[in-house]
């Protein structure tokens, strides 16, 4: 099973989405879901589920995965809800809530287990925080469900099923209530004029309506369960560049913002501390700050030096440095260390 894993694998990085790059898992063990899912749910198998089996499988074969690579389980729940958590190295476990498993489906179910399971080849953490405050976390979280999407509907081997199955899952509507009309759904986004879902950079989901274009446009590139070629390789880092603007545009546009200004006030109050190592603030460390940092900045540290003794200026300055960096290290979890080490380095040659 260990090769055929390798391969899945294989397959599924290379159509990941390039704004996916989170450090990936080593394996996050799922022993106590398990457990607590062989105690409060049902597992789907062919003598107590079969045609959910079925579907299952099917999704497994199109990503190339074996079927005992997979224990799948449905407890009651009215959720809209799926996980599936890494229980080592070559097997995962997947839970789906009741509520989701009857509004899909069972063509559809299959394009949400195919999401699940993306999750799983690409090494995705689901137990990864989700603190509003960790924003780059939650920028790599929404870039994983693209991802997962591709999988997924590779997995479903049908566009319209995906796009079923994500506005079911949006408005929480059976077939009963909707009308398939992907082109007007997606037209929503057009109704937003270019406004950014602010609310949004603080949810570990994309939009529903970015999710459903990033599909079609995916689905345009011929990659659904075929080899990769050279061709729709290029094309896939074509579509990854649109996909980049419309997150970008409609998502993450804030969330990148407060990223940039927190690198930027480390960065500033490193080369501040710099310039002030010899005690003085002279004409050449002046433009230095004013080039980098603009004059506001320049005017609100020579009132600090006015207003302070250089001992009292010194200690603001190392406090502010210290809770830039602070700041830093929340919002930037995985990479907190290598921001530092950049800026630092960054600041160190332009004083050499």
């Amino acid at each position: 099973m260990a090769e055929a894993l390798r391969q899945a694998q294989f397959y599924a990085r290379g159509l990941k989405y390039a704004g996916d790059n989170l450090p990936t898992q080593a394996h996050s063990s799922a022993i106590s879901a398990r457990v607590r899912l062989s105690s409060h749910a049902i597992q789907i198998s062919n003598s107590v589920t079969p045609l959910l089996a079925e579907r299952l499988s099917n999704s497994l074969k199109r990503l190339r995965l074996p079927y005992d690579a997979v224990d799948a389980f449905i407890y009651s729940s009215p959720d809209v809800q799926a996980e599936c958590f890494s229980d080592g190295p070559d097997r995962c476990v997947i839970s789906f809530a009741s509520g989701l498993v009857d509004l899909l489906d069972e063509d559809e179910f299959e394009f949400v287990a195919g999401h699940e399971i993306g999750h799983f080849l690409l090494g995705h953490d689901p137990g990864r925080m989700s603190d509003q405050k960790k924003l780059a976390l939650l920028v790599g979280m929404r870039a994983q469900e693209i991802s997962a999407d591709r999988l997924g509907l590779v997995a479903c081997g049908s566009l319209d099923v995906a796009i079923r199955a994500l506005m079911k899952t949006i408005s929480g509507l059976s077939s009963r209530h909707l009308r398939f009309d992907v082109a007007t759904f997606i037209s929503q986004l057009r109704s937003l004029g270019g406004a950014t879902d602010v609310a949004g950079m603080h949810s570990t989901h994309p939009s529903m309506l970015v999710r459903c274009r990033a599909l079609l446009w995916f689905a345009l590139t011929g990659s659904i369960g075929e080899p990769l070629t050279v061709s729709n390789k290029k094309s896939l880092q074509a579509l990854d560049r649109r996909i980049d603007s419309d997150f970008h545009k409609y998502v993450d546009g804030p969330a990148r913002k407060r990223l940039e200004a927190a690198k930027n006030e480390y960065a500033m109050w490193t080369a501040v501390a710099a310039a002030l190592k010899d005690g003085s603030l002279d004409k050449k460390d002046q433009g230095f700050i004013r080039e980098n940092f603009g004059e506001e900045i320049l005017v609100k540290l020579k009132s600090l030096l006015t207003e302070n003794s250089s001992a009292d200026a010194m200690e603001l300055i190392d406090s502010n440095l210290s809770s830039a960096r602070q700041q830093l290290l929340v919002m930037f979890p995985n990479s907190g260390e290598d921001e530092i080490e950049q800026a630092n380095a960054r600041i160190a040659r332009l004083f050499s």
